[in-house]
């Protein structure tokens, strides 16, 4: 007689983890965009113009969007304007009406890859509407500094108004310093919402009896 033993295999049943990396969570190239107007002050009803570039990780303008979404939207977060502009080899332009009523307002531009990434990625831009004609704006410069000890630097108080009360806010100027025919110092700087910049120029020699500080308006070149 043959004898047949049964073994009861036990089994069981193990879960199954999956262990996603958080790296292979991004789905989309995450580019950043970079945008300039033609100027920062506008009369009301101006046309604003506009240039943007966009940059992928390696800092290299960018063919991985067609479109740029352009928002503008008032200090109080409504939305003004909302536009989409073609973006030809990382690059885009176009233009939208100004505000009718004076104030701050404030440009955000995301590329078609940017969608869905956090509001911090998007590029904001500040301008300003003015009822005043913008070309009325003036500049004016006060030294700060004892010409009778200047060392080796040299303050410079800036203001831009557009009248005796009323600031030219985040106005865009440069400045050229010269010795003679020799040039010192030069740049491009802008005055804050007070319509104020504080100009220091250091490693100024000492040697030289005389300077000449040429101040001017940037607005209206792009940049």
């Amino acid at each position: 007689m043959v004898t047949h033993k049964t073994h009861t295999i036990p089994f069981f049943i193990l879960p199954i983890l999956f262990i996603v990396s958080s790296n292979n969570l991004i789905s989309q190239t995450i580019e950043k965009v970079h945008l300039t107007t033609d100027k920062n002050l506008y009369a009301p009803e101006d046309t604003v113009w506009f240039k943007a570039y966009t940059f992928g990780r390696d800092n290299v303008l960018s063919d991985e969007s067609i479109s740029l979404k352009v928002v503008v939207s008032d200090t109080e977060g409504n939305k003004l304007k909302d536009t989409s502009w073609p973006i030809l080899q990382g690059m885009a332009e176009g233009y939208f009406v100004a505000p009718k009523d004076e104030g701050k307002y404030i440009i955000a531009a995301i590329s078609g890859q940017m969608i869905g990434s956090s509001p911090d990625m998007a590029f904001i831009r500040n301008f300003f509407v003015r009822s005043e004609l913008v070309d009325d704006v003036q500049l004016s410069a006060f030294l700060r500094s004892d010409l009778q000890h200047i060392s080796d630097s040299l303050v410079v108080d800036v203001y831009s108004r557009i009248n005796p009360t009323s600031p030219a806010t985040d106005y865009r100027f440069s400045y050229e310093l010269w010795a003679g025919e020799k040039q010192l110092d030069n740049g491009n700087k802008r005055t804050n919402e007070a319509g104020e910049f504080r100009l220091r120029l250091t490693d100024i020699p000492s040697n030289l009896s005389s300077y000449r500080l040429i101040i001017k308006s940037n607005e209206g070149n792009q940049g």
